[in-house]
């Protein structure tokens, strides 16, 4: 199973990401089954309360680290969803938490 090191910073995001998918889905599990763990830049600046500038580079570098990939296909929206790669590294059944 591959492992992530990530930063603080990238904690925070894709934690945030994962508590607030837009689903209900509070596990691991219950994402890999019906993946919706999207989530755009006003979502990101909303639950974080941080500048885009630095979401964007905290995004950059999960999407480098093989946690999100980036979803262009939207008109107005970029959005970035999470892996399956990281939802299959994750404890399956530990409920998403901010941390």
């Amino acid at each position: 199973m591959k492992q992530f090191n990530l930063t603080k910073l990238e904690t925070l995001l894709i934690n945030t990401q994962l508590k607030e998918n837009g689903c209900g889905a509070e596990t691991a599990e219950s994402l890999l089954v019906d993946n919706y763990s999207c989530m755009g830049m006003s979502g990101f600046r909303e639950y974080t309360k941080l500048d885009s500038q630095t979401i964007g580079g905290g995004l950059s570098s999960l999407e480098n680290k093989g946690v999100i990939w980036r979803d262009d296909d939207q008109e107005d929206n970029i959005l970035w969803w999470v892996k399956d790669d990281y939802l299959e590294s994750m404890n399956p059944t530990a409920i998403f938490a901010y941390l």
